[in-house]
């Protein structure tokens, strides 16, 4: 990726792009898939995974540091920014390293594994209502979060502020804001059930995205944005279960059949959040095309403003709804999902014995 095919031809420097990009998500999806697999193996607890869940976001924080660093690296030179993305791929070779090297498997419960192509894990997960209301939920989310990092311009003509002010602004409300309403959704957890609190914490997203839509209509209510967007990461602290939910399936199937398939589970879950994703900027380029948004201009028409505003309120409401009406859908919770950690563990102690013996 840092040596040009081209500098002057544009067929070539697509074709750069494509295949670098192709290489680096794939290389990343391998890696992160194996990571999500891993993480129904630390425990069984509910109460203990979304701690788990926690700590993994409070990680996101500092993992954002050298994302805004960047920024400003890169402003001073490809050869500056080289090395430090060097420097920031040694530190992570070492963390997967200790990772990799220090953490323990429990091998008892992979004794009947076995290997599922795609297409059939694919028809075989699409069964299951656990799978598809979760996947579908994760969908809708991932596509926003496309739309939000693919448009994250667009803070800059909102706020009319440059892009790299706009661009520290909206990570530290996506770390730093998010982390506090991870905390408190952590803290509603200990009386509540995720699902509940998925569903009351997106209506209340969804009602205070449309009314910050009509509010920033208003000439000179500009600044009201990042209010807005301050509430909406504290209220949308209930992603703080996305990985818990995701650890739910993989239980769910080992019930059903006996074995444990996060493999199958992750992969067949990952090709459809692809999908989502490239979804996303699909989308978001066709509203601020059709509300007359021009590229790079230094300024845009009112026409323009309004659908950026769409962009980031209605658009973004709209997937949100349709993620709420998939969760909706989610059956593990209450006496349900007591009844599944119960049966959990009787399985794992099973295999822990004929393991052992």
């Amino acid at each position: 990726m840092w040596f040009p095919w081209s500098y002057t031809n544009q067929i070539i420097i697509f074709i750069h792009f494509v295949v670098s990009i192709c290489a680096f998500d794939m290389l990343l999806s391998l890696v992160w898939l194996v990571w999500l697999a891993l993480l129904p193996e630390l425990t069984e607890n509910n109460e203990e995974r979304t701690k788990i869940a926690l700590y993994a976001q409070f990680m996101i924080i500092l993992g954002a540091l050298p994302v805004l660093l960047a920024f400003y690296i890169y402003e001073t030179g490809l050869l500056i920014f080289q090395m430090f993305a060097g420097i920031c791929a040694i530190i992570c070779a070492i963390c997967y390293y200790i990772v990799g090297t220090r953490l323990k498997e429990r091998p008892e419960l992979h004794i009947q594994q076995e290997t599922i192509p795609l297409g059939i894990a694919i028809k075989d997960v699409l069964k299951s209502r656990t799978f598809v209301s979760v996947t579908l939920f994760r969908c809708f989310l991932h596509l926003n979060y496309a739309l939000g990092l693919a448009f994250i311009f667009a803070y800059f003509y909102v706020m009319g502020v440059d892009i790299l002010i706009a661009s520290l602004l909206y990570y530290f409300n996506v770390t730093i804001v998010a982390f506090i309403g991870y905390i408190i959704y952590k803290k509603l957890s200990m009386k509540n059930d995720m699902r509940t609190l998925i569903i009351r914490g997106r209506i209340i997203q969804i009602t205070l995205n449309i009314i910050a839509f009509f509010v920033l209509l208003i000439p000179g209510f500009e600044l009201l944005i990042w209010v807005f967007l301050i509430l909406n990461s504290l209220f949308q602290g209930y992603l703080l279960f996305d990985y818990p939910l995701l650890m739910l399936i993989t239980d769910d199937d080992e019930i059903r059949h006996g074995t444990r398939r996060e493999e199958m589970i992750m992969g067949a879950n990952a090709f459809f959040i692809k999908i989502a994703e490239s979804i996303g900027p699909i989308i978001g380029t066709f509203v601020l095309l059709y509300f007359g948004f021009i590229r790079d201009a230094p300024t845009q028409t009112p026409m323009a403003m309004i659908g950026i505003k769409f962009l980031l309120f209605i658009v973004i409401s709209i997937m949100n709804f349709l993620g709420l009406l998939s969760i909706l859908f989610f059956p593990l919770y209450g006496e349900n999902l007591k009844k599944l950690q119960v049966k959990l563990l009787e399985i794992h102690e099973e295999k822990t014995k004929a393991y052992t013996s």
